[in-house]
């Protein structure tokens, strides 16, 4: 993805994210992501800065309230874990210490709250999912500062459109809202409020144990506090394996 502000900061993001998802039992699975990230910013006159390296991990435990069958032709799911502070908080580069928007990590504990629900109009080849993420989040002790980043919300809308046997097209309506971060219990300007993406994606199944999807992520709306950089887009590819017991 890549972003630019008034003040001519340039900056890009690729993440490479790890997940695993194993079902203990019909109504019981478990999710684990990793992500790696690498942060670069462009600050002018003052360089060019990168921040790269393992993230947070999150781990969600979900429980299935309606399971999807020919009969109900939905699904219902919702879930609780927490984000582990196993990024790196503390990289340097060229021996000046990086701001934290560009660590891998932001060394809380925080709180995950989930939910999902999907419904397809079968035989028709339309189908759609809402979901949504809570994050509450802890706070980092930097030196001898209180860095304190706010609670977030991801939600999601998904329609989908079986073009074929192993091929289907997404459009999604994604986004962000965030309260502001704190440092010393102070509010932070230049941070919080709401980003919507417009996200279209092709999805190709050629078998029932592997799916690659690819998609951009358009911005469509911002509300946000102060100053902030935009993010002009943002590519993703999703490769998934699934593994039949």
């Amino acid at each position: 993805s890549r972003t630019e502000d008034p003040f001519d900061r340039k900056g890009t993001v690729q993440a490479y994210l790890f997940k695993a998802h194993y079902g203990i039992s019909r109504r019981i699975g478990v999710s684990v992501s990793l992500p790696y990230v690498i942060r670069t910013q462009d600050f002018g006159v003052a360089g060019k800065f990168t921040g790269d390296g393992l993230g947070d991990a999150s781990v969600v435990l979900k429980y299935g309230l309606r399971q999807l069958n020919i009969a109900s032709r939905s699904e219902l799911a919702v879930g609780a874990g927490f984000k582990a502070p196993t990024g790196a908080t503390d990289l340097s580069d060229r021996e000046i210490k990086l701001p934290y928007n560009l660590q891998p990590g932001t060394g809380t504990w925080d709180a995950l709250f989930w939910i999902y629900s999907y419904r397809t109009f079968i035989p028709a080849p339309w189908s759609g999912s809402i979901s949504a993420l809570i994050k509450l989040s802890g706070t980092d002790l930097r030196n001898t500062n209180l860095y304190e980043f706010a609670d977030e919300i991801f939600y999601s809308l998904v329609v989908n459109r079986r073009l074929s046997n192993t091929t289907r097209f997404a459009a999604r309506i994604r986004g962000r809202t965030a309260d502001r971060n704190k440092l010393n219990g102070f509010f932070i300007p230049g941070s919080g409020g709401t980003v919507i993406f417009f996200a279209p994606s092709i999805l190709w199944a050629p078998t029932n144990t592997l799916s690659i999807e690819a998609g951009i992520d358009i911005p469509a709306f911002f509300s946000v506090e102060g100053i902030q950089q935009a993010l002009q887009y943002r590519t993703f590819l999703d490769v998934s394996f699934f593994l039949r017991r």
